[in-house]
């Protein structure tokens, strides 16, 4: 068995009871199957291309929908939505660094940059000097980062 289809098995078998059991989300039963190259597939034959253009579109529209609810819901209902065990699985998937390139060095020093001003603009922490040095020295490390080479490493770096 190749990495591709042990990786894929492996995924199938994470997301098998997700993909039997959930209703609604951005893709429906039938993409999700795709997606996981699962048997039984249904529905009208599209080319591969067609295939991927429509998932690219719904996952467009699935963050526009996030950034509706955060926007609109009350914060009682993105704090039950929102939550560290919900996020963390697709931000750890999202920045692996096994699949790194510049769009991912530019999107986690997006989180680095928002998490911080965040923080400094919040009251949950005092901010004396120490933390603000700490933090621009964070921040101009992640610039060094995303800009070193035009972002991407070498193998073996």
């Amino acid at each position: 068995m190749s990495n591709n289809d042990a990786k894929m098995e492996n995924l199938r078998a994470f997301f098998r009871r997700f993909v039997e059991t959930a209703g609604g989300g951005a893709f429906t039963p039938i993409t999700r199957r795709r997606l996981l190259r699962m048997k039984g597939l249904s529905g009208r034959d599209r080319t591969k291309n067609d295939f991927w253009n429509d998932v690219r579109k719904r996952v467009r529209n699935a963050q526009t929908d996030f950034q509706l609810f955060v926007l609109t819901a009350d914060k009682n209902q993105v704090d039950q939505s929102m939550t560290h065990e919900t996020l963390s699985p697709m931000v750890r998937t999202l920045l692996d660094s096994r699949n790194w390139d510049l769009n991912r060095a530019e999107i986690a020093r997006l989180f680095i940059d928002a998490g911080f001003s965040y923080l400094k603009a919040t009251s949950i922490m005092d901010i004396t000097l120490a933390h603000d040095r700490t933090i621009t020295e964070a921040l101009d490390l992640a610039n060094y980062l995303v800009a070193k080479r035009g972002g991407y490493r070498v193998k073996g770096e």
